[in-house]
């Protein structure tokens, strides 16, 4: 009888398992995306492909940005003429013409020929505008023996030709010289703009031309529709330092003035308007305080390329050298303080000691407070830095006139008592308007081209905001393109206005009318019918600004 065995072993059977819900895979986007910003890879290859190329893009953009303007676009070819400082009987016209492979390097230049515009009259030969290298191929003439408040046209021509167009300048120029100063008893009537700061190809786009300037463009635009007599430029005209100083030689400095020049919206205002200038610290090195050394050899090369491009078509200052100025037009006058070449280091301890003008401009600047007290209507005090002293941040409290005040106020006791005296100043990338002890008013604009920061460093409890001496009218810190329009009207000795205009990309962002005082010359005693030993004195040696 056979009998089935049953198997010592058997095949275990395969354990049964409860399967769990299947959870919901996270995305893994955001992961990806915090790992991007940091610069570690991920668990996509292709994103990884990705993210290397925009980190390639960027850093050639940053590189393009970067070293461009050191190594490329040089604008050796620039050429540009422009009208600088205009008197009652004269102008200056300002010019680059560099040579071209036709011409002698002994021969460069034009020769300017003029005319009135209203009657056209016969074009006039004027001087010769000769070029050398020593200049980087810029010059400055005058044009003398001009009517007072008359509109002339001007072109240059060929130095062998007068009658011929020069070939880099196949258009017309314009100025308008200053009215009459012993025909503005009636008041006057002109306006002009102000600003400062401006980095060409800011903000930076690759897709568009380098030297970009759109700030310069609406400058241009708007001083074409308001008719704009002048533009004051009040510093930072070019950044030798940023984005690093590529050096302290005098080419080193042109070639940040010649692209500068460069710029579409730069060439366009040039043709719509006459600039004057005034330096303030990035045309030499950032937060400058030059202590009277003419002899730094950064300061040396930077006055001397400030002098090529900007200051020789200035208004002269009171001897051989100076960058200080004063000027008049119609019933107001001006003086440009020089904030950078006789300062004392911003470290300095602030007591009597401590200036920012220096001895001699200080007491040129106070004589002609005296002289224009009570015989021009409004005042206009330059200042490339602000004279409030409600700016704060990491320079705010010691670049500006806030960390000289003891000097600041020793110039208010006198400028007080001075009836219609504003000042104008920039630097600060932001716009504010404030009062000085009830009297002074002040306007600071800027950029004209430049950043903005969106971190807040002006505020009333700053400086003497805390007294109540400075007191804040309006700040506004965003726009990376500001700049003020100021309309004068004097032809009501009761009631002189200023309309402030202030523009943000292109349009009004803000206004104020300022009603001034009636300026007028005291009544005299018998005996002060008769002058003074010192004041025949200064009969004999008038101001120049009342005589140019």
């Amino acid at each position: 009888m056979t009998t089935e065995s049953t198997p010592l072993l058997t095949e275990p059977e395969s354990p049964t398992f409860a399967r769990k819900p299947e959870r919901k895979r996270r995305s893994s986007r955001p992961v990806r995306l915090l790992k991007s910003l940091v610069g570690l890879t991920t668990d996509s290859t292709g994103f990884n492909r990705y993210i290397l190329l925009v980190n390639a893009l960027l850093t050639l953009f940053c590189l393009d940005a970067t070293f461009r303007p050191l190594f490329l676009n040089g604008e050796e070819d620039l050429a540009f003429v422009r009208v600088g400082a205009v008197g009652e009987t004269w102008a200056k016209i300002h010019a680059r013409i560099p040579p071209s492979p036709a011409i002698d390097e002994l021969t460069v230049g034009a020769i300017v020929i003029y005319r009135t515009m209203k009657p056209v009259g016969e074009w006039i030969v004027g001087p010769k505008v000769l070029m050398s290298n020593v200049t980087d191929w810029t010059s400055v003439v005058k044009i003398d023996e001009l009517w007072p408040g008359t509109s002339y046209e001007y072109r240059l021509t060929s130095l062998s030709s007068p009658a011929a167009h020069h070939e880099r300048f196949p258009t017309v120029g314009r100025f308008k010289t200053v009215p009459d100063s012993r025909l503005v008893t009636d008041g006057s009537q002109f306006t002009f703009g102000h600003t400062s700061c401006i980095k060409p190809g800011f903000p930076y786009n690759p897709l568009r031309p380098p030297l970009h300037n759109d700030g310069a463009e609406q400058l241009a635009e708007v001083a074409h529709d308001h008719n704009l007599d002048f533009i004051l430029f009040l510093g930072d005209f070019i950044y030798a330092d940023a984005p690093y100083h590529a050096g302290s030689r005098v080419k080193d400095y042109w070639r940040k003035y010649r692209q500068s020049y460069a710029s579409a919206g730069w060439k366009k205002l040039m043709q719509s308007v006459r600039t004057i200038h005034i330096y303030d610290d990035h045309e030499i090195f950032n937060d400058w305080a030059g202590q009277n050394n003419d002899h730094h050899p950064i300061f040396a090369s930077a006055n001397e390329a400030y002098n090529h491009y900007l200051g020789s078509a200035n208004y002269d200052g009171p001897g051989s050298g100076e960058n200080y100025y004063w000027f008049r037009h119609g019933d107001a006058a001006f003086f440009v303080w020089d904030c950078r070449r006789y300062r004392s280091a911003n470290e300095d301890t602030d007591d009597e000691s401590k200036t920012m003008l220096g001895l001699t401009q200080k007491q040129v600047y106070l004589d002609w407070l005296g002289a224009v007290n009570s015989t021009v209507t409004f005042k206009f005090v330059i200042s490339s830095t602000p004279f409030m002293t409600l700016w704060s941040g990491p320079d705010g409290a010691i670049d500006t006139w806030a960390g000289f005040m003891t000097e600041r106020s020793e110039l208010m006791d006198v400028m007080q008592y001075i009836p219609n005296l504003i000042v104008l100043s920039g630097d600060r990338h932001e716009f504010a308007a404030a009062t000085i002890r009830e009297t002074v008013v002040e306007f600071s604009t800027s950029p004209l081209n430049q950043f903005w920061l969106p971190i807040k460093t002006l505020n009333q409890e700053n400086g003497l905001g805390q007294t109540g001496e400075d007191k804040l009218l309006k700040y506004i810190p965003q726009g990376n393109h500001k700049f003020s329009t100021i309309a004068v009207d004097s032809r009501d000795p009761k009631q002189p206005k200023l309309k402030f205009n202030l523009f943000i990309d292109g349009q009004v962002a803000w206004n104020l009318t300022y009603v001034g005082k009636s300026v007028t010359e005291p009544p005299k005693q018998l005996g002060e019918l008769f002058p003074s030993w010192e004041q025949f004195m200064s009969l004999l040696h008038p101001i120049k600004w009342l005589t140019s």
